[in-house]
C-alpha cells in the first residue's frame, strides 16, 4: 500500500487501536476514515478540458476523462463535475483491500436532475457474472437503482424489497433536484446504503468483485472481451466529491462526514435542502409569441412575434388541421398523422439566428410552456433543423430528418422525453441521444432548451431543473440549417404529430442561467420576468441617499475643534 500524504497522518490514539485490533477508523479532523482514503476526489480541483482529476487519496493515480469532456458546473451555489452520459473517467486500478471480497466504504455527494432506473457513481471490476460486479448507482430501480453486483446481490434504494423483479421506483430514491450525499459499505458479510447520514437499506451478501480494473467515475463496464464501458449505464449529473475507503465506516462516522459537509451543499443546520435561487432575467426575449386572444386557429392563421420590431418581427403560422384557441392565452393542437395534424411553423432562420440577414446565434435559448395531453407516437415538443427533402412548406410528404435539434414529447409510445442531436453539419448519423422520463400528461410544463458557448454545451431543463446536457455536437444555434422550425411536428415525416397546448414560446439570444430559468418558471407565462427599471423617483431617492451618506462620512471624519 502506497504510503499516506502527510495530511492523513495516523494519530497516536488510531494506531494504538490498529494495535489492540479494534475498528480501523479514525477521524482526521471532521472527516471520518475507514483505514485508508484510497480515492479522494473534489469537483474544487478540476478544471473543465483539464487531463486529469487529481486524487488527493492514497492509491496512487489520477482521474483521466474519456468521452466528451467532463465540465465544471455551479449548482445551488456549490461546484460539481457534470458528466452527460456520453463521459466518465478513469482511475487506477482496484486493490486487493477492496476487490475480491475486500471491504469499502464509497462516498459520493452527487446531483441529478433527472434520474433513471441505473446510472453509475463509481465502479471497478465488471458485469457478466454473478457477485463480481462493483457499481455503486444513483437510480430508480428497486432491484439494481443503487448498488449493481450482477444477479441477486443488486440492491435497490430502500425501503424495499433488495431482490424485487418489477424494475419500479424504490420508494427510498433520492429525491431529483438537489444535492445528496450517497454512501455504501460492505463489511464481508452486509452491504449497508445510507442518504444523506442516514441507513435506508442493507442486504447480506457474498462479494467476489473481479479484480485488476480501473476504477471509473461515471461509468461501469461491461463482459465484453475485454471489457469496456458499459453506454447506457453512464451517469448524466453532476458529482462534487468522491471518496472510497478500504476500510467500513460506522453507521455514526456516515453521519458524521454527512453534517460536516451539508452546509456546502445547501442544507440547513436542521439538515433541510434551503430553497433554490432564482433571479430575473438580464436581457428581455428577441422573439415572443403569447398566443393570447388569437382570432382562430385554423391553417394559415398568424401567431405575431409580439416583441419583433420592424425586420426582426418573425411572425408564425398554424399549418394543418384541428387546432383550436384555448382559452385566451393558448393554441391547442389535436396531435396525429404529420399528413394533416396541425402544427405551428416558426420561420426560417429564427433558431439559427439567421432570420432576415441576422448574424447568427453563439448563444441562445429556446422556452416554451406546454400541456401534452395525450400519447402519440414520437411527437415533438419543438423540432428545428432541415430534413432530407429540405425545407417542408406544410402538411404531407416523405421525409427524414438530415440535421436537427429537437425535443421530443414521446420516446416511441412511452410518455418519457428526448433530447436530440441528429446529424452534423453537411448531414450524418444521429450524433447524440438522452432520454429523460416523467413527461406528466395533462400539467403544463415549462421547458427550456440552451446552447452555452462559452461551456460549448446544449443543455435543456425541465420545470426549473436541469434535465441532460450534450458536448457541442454539430456547433452553435447558427451551424443548424432551420429551414424547418416546428412546434408539435418532427422532421421525420412517419412521426406523429403532437397533442398539446401551448401557451408561450420564446427566444433569448444569449444562454439563460439556471436562476433566470428558475425565476421564469416561477413567474409562469404571459410574464417577462425582467428586472424592474428604476422609476425617476427611485433614482433621486438613490441619489439623495448617497448624497447623505457622503456627508455623514465627511461630519464622522473632520478633525475636532481645539
Amino acid at each position: 500500500m502506497p504510503p499516506r500524504p502527510s495530511q492523513y497522518s495516523v494519530p497516536a490514539l488510531f494506531r494504538a487501536l490498529l494495535v489492540a485490533g479494534l475498528p480501523a477508523t479514525a477521524a482526521y479532523g471532521q472527516l471520518q476514515v475507514a483505514e485508508n482514503l484510497l480515492i479522494d476526489l473534489n469537483a474544487n480541483t478540476y478544471t473543465t478540458g483539464s487531463a486529469a482529476w487529481t486524487n488527493a487519496g492514497t492509491l496512487t493515480g489520477n482521474f483521466s476523462p474519456d468521452g466528451t469532456s467532463p465540465t465544471r458546473l455551479s449548482m445551488d451555489g456549490r461546484v460539481g463535475v457534470l458528466l452527460d452520459g456520453l463521459d466518465h473517467f478513469i482511475g487506477p486500478n482496484s486493490t486487493t483491500g477492496i476487490d475480491g471480497a475486500g471491504t469499502v466504504s464509497i462516498e459520493v455527494w452527487a446531483y441529478q436532475g433527472n434520474i433513471r432506473g441505473e446510472e453509475t457513481l463509481v465502479a471497478w471490476g465488471h458485469r457478466g457474472s454473478n457477485s463480481q460486479n462493483m457499481s455503486f448507482n444513483y437510480g430508480t430501480d428497486d432491484r439494481f437503482g443503487a448498488v449493481g453486483h450482477w444477479a441477486g446481490a443488486d440492491i435497490g434504494w430502500g425501503p424495499n424489497d433488495p431482490n424485487g423483479t418489477n424494475g419500479q421506483r424504490a420508494p427510498g430514491t433520492p429525491v431529483e433536484g438537489q444535492w445528496h450525499l450517497l454512501a455504501y459499505t460492505y463489511d464481508g458479510t452486509t452491504q449497508r446504503l445510507y442518504k444523506d447520514g442516514a441507513l435506508v437499506n442493507q442486504e447480506n451478501v457474498a462479494l467476489n468483485v473481479f479484480q485488476g480494473f480501473p476504477i471509473q467515475v461515471g461509468a461501469q463496464r461491461n463482459n465484453a472481451a475485454p471489457p469496456i464501458v458499459e453506454p447506457a449505464l453512464q451517469l448524466s449529473g453532476l458529482v462534487g466529491q468522491v471518496r472510497v475507503h478500504d476500510g467500513v465506516l460506522t453507521d455514526t462516522q456516515v453521519t458524521q462526514n454527512f453534517n460536516a459537509e451539508k452546509a456546502n451543499y445547501h442544507y440547513d443546520a436542521s439538515s433541510n435542502y434551503l430553497a433554490k435561487a432564482s433571479s430575473p432575467l438580464t436581457k428581455a426575449p428577441v422573439h415572443r409569441y403569447s398566443f393570447n386572444n388569437l382570432a382562430g386557429a385554423g391553417d394559415g392563421a398568424i401567431v405575431p412575434d409580439v416583441v419583433g420590431v420592424g425586420a426582426n418581427q418573425a411572425d408564425a403560422v398554424i399549418r394543418g388541421g384541428g387546432a383550436v384557441v384555448s382559452g385566451t392565452t393558448g393554441v391547442d393542437l389535436p396531435g396525429g398523422s404529420s399528413a394533416s395534424a396541425a402544427y405551428i411553423d416558426l420561420p426560417n432562420g429564427l433558431v439559427s439566428g439567421t432570420f432576415n440577414g441576422g448574424a447568427g446565434y453563439l448563444s441562445a435559448t429556446f422556452e416554451t410552456w406546454v400541456l401534452v395531453q395525450g400519447n402519440q407516437n414520437w411527437s415533438r415538443v419543438m423540432d428545428f433543423g432541415t430534413t432530407d427533402a429540405g425545407e417542408i412548406s406544410g402538411p404531407g410528404g416523405g421525409f427524414s430528418s438530415l440535421r436537427t435539434i429537437m425535443l421530443s414529447a414521446n420516446n416511441g409510445t412511452n410518455p418519457d422525453m428526448r433530447f436530440e442531436i441528429a446529424g452534423v453539419s453537411g448531414g450524418g448519423p444521429g450524433a447524440g441521444t438522452r432520454d429523460a422520463a416523467g413527461n406528466s400528461f395533462g400539467i403544463q410544463m415549462h421547458i427550456a432548451m440552451v446552447y452555452d458557448e462559452a461551456a460549448q454545451q446544449w443543455k435543456w431543463y425541465r420545470n426549473g431543473e436541469l434535465q441532460e446536457s450534450f458536448d457541442s455536437i454539430g456547433g452553435a444555434p447558427n451551424s443548424i440549417p432551420d429551414v424547418n422550425n416546428w412546434l408539435g411536428r418532427s422532421n421525420w415525416s412517419g412521426d406523429s404529430n403532437t397533442d398539446a397546448i401551448y401557451d408561450e414560446f420564446r427566444v433569448y439570444d444569449y444562454a439563460l442561467s439556471i436562476e433566470e430559468i428558475r425565476g421564469n418558471f416561477l413567474a409562469g407565462p404571459n410574464t417577462v420576468n425582467l428586472v424592474p427599471e428604476p422609476t425617476s423617483w427611485t433614482a433621486l431617492l438613490g441619489g439623495t441617499g448617497l448624497l447623505l451618506g457622503l456627508q455623514r462620512a465627511r461630519r464622522r471624519t473632520a478633525p475636532s475643534a481645539s
